[in-house]
């Protein structure tokens, strides 16, 4: 009877247990959606920029799709139709998987590598062509700040330079050992950058190096400087100290005026997002600037594209462009 009796309490307890067990996992799992649910609810019906417009390089456009993930990237350079495109896909971890790009009629397609969380690998091929490829390698730092980004096959290399809280001050573009190019950035003001304000895209691909998109801030001076066997060209320069940078909803820039020392000129950037504070942008600047590139009748020197992706050879003629155009 004794025996009956235990073996009783013990099915009881057993029961018990895995009920518990049952309802502690069923409460854990239900809790994990529901963590999973809102951060895709909050990526969905984030603050995302749609326009970044700056008139010496090129007008960008981004387009979101259900998840809140930029699905189509436009870039125009002022030159009319066909417009620069990229069509973005991801995987289930809406990682950028792979881009279809249209380029003044030439289709190429990206496609992105990953180890873990980490961007390692990108390559690019023409459709029509696949001799037009690069292969690049990604390199990262301690602090996950990619350092370089290597096409060995081009003989092309990228290297990258962050300040203490995550700005890219200054981006490097060597052919074998030669320097070529060299972007650089100073970040003076504490307005949040935009173009993190891109969700997908984690680093501006179609350009050379991460292009902006991971910085903290807004940048406030940039120097172009261009490169022919050790002589330099000084391409744009524009002065910190006449940098003004006018902010909206969640300390965005609506606006960002600055006077280049090359040219003589002011120059203005202007944004645009969508789903801030649930009603559209943070600002639409009203009287800003209008688009250089866009129709206006202004010397090559004041304009120029912006420096895009491509291989070794592509990359120098845009820079021989670039400093053609500081001749006249």
């Amino acid at each position: 009877m004794k025996k009956n009796y235990l073996k009783l309490i013990t099915s009881f307890l057993l029961a018990t247990l895995f009920v518990a067990g049952c309802q502690k996992e069923t409460k854990e799992t239900t809790e994990s959606n529901a963590v999973v649910n809102s951060a895709k609810r909050a990526k969905e019906n984030s603050c995302r920029m749609t326009v970044n417009d700056w008139p010496t390089a090129a007008r960008f456009e981004f387009h979101y799709n259900d998840r809140g993930l930029a699905d189509e990237w436009i870039t125009d350079y002022g030159f009319g139709l066909p417009l620069h495109t990229n069509e973005m896909t991801y995987d289930n971890n809406d990682r950028l998987s792979q881009s279809n790009e249209f380029y003044f009629g030439s289709n190429y397609v990206y496609h992105f590598y990953y180890t873990g969380k980490q961007l390692t690998r990108l390559t690019r091929v023409n459709v029509d062509d696949p001799t037009d490829a690069i292969d690049v390698i990604y390199t990262y730092n301690s602090k996950g700040q990619n350092i370089r980004q290597d096409d060995d096959a081009n003989d092309s290399h990228v290297l990258m330079t962050y300040d203490n809280i995550g700005n890219c001050t200054r981006t490097d573009i060597y052919f074998g050992d030669e320097l070529w190019y060299s972007d650089n950035y100073t970040f003076l003001q504490p307005v949040r950058n935009p173009r993190a304000a891109v969700p997908g895209v984690e680093t501006g691909f179609i350009a050379y190096g991460p292009a902006g998109f991971t910085d903290k801030w807004q940048f406030t001076s940039n120097r172009t400087e261009i490169y022919d066997n050790g002589n330099l060209y000084l391409f744009n320069d524009y002065d910190p100290a006449q940098t003004t940078i006018k902010t909206g909803n969640h300390n965005y820039p609506s606006s960002a005026n600055y006077y280049d020392r090359v040219t003589e000129s002011p120059v203005t950037i202007t944004f645009d997002y969508e789903n801030c504070n649930g009603n559209g942008s943070t600002a639409k600047a009203g009287g800003s600037q209008t688009n250089m590139n866009h129709g206006a009748k202004t010397s090559i020197k004041s304009t120029r594209s912006l420096l895009r992706m491509g291989s070794a050879k592509s990359i120098k003629e845009q820079i021989k462009r670039m400093k053609q155009q500081l001749k006249k």
